[in-house]
């Protein structure tokens, strides 16, 4: 039970991260290729 309930916190802290990480990456590819076509 107790295996149950540390893998759910362990999902939703990935999917937290994940979505953290997915927001970051769009926004550095958007200022590399808003920088890029600037040039």
């Amino acid at each position: 039970m107790r295996m149950i309930i540390t893998w759910s916190g362990l999902v939703r802290l990935l999917r937290r991260r994940v979505v953290l990480g997915l927001i970051f990456g769009l926004s550095l590819t958007y200022c590399a290729i808003s920088l890029l076509a600037h040039e």
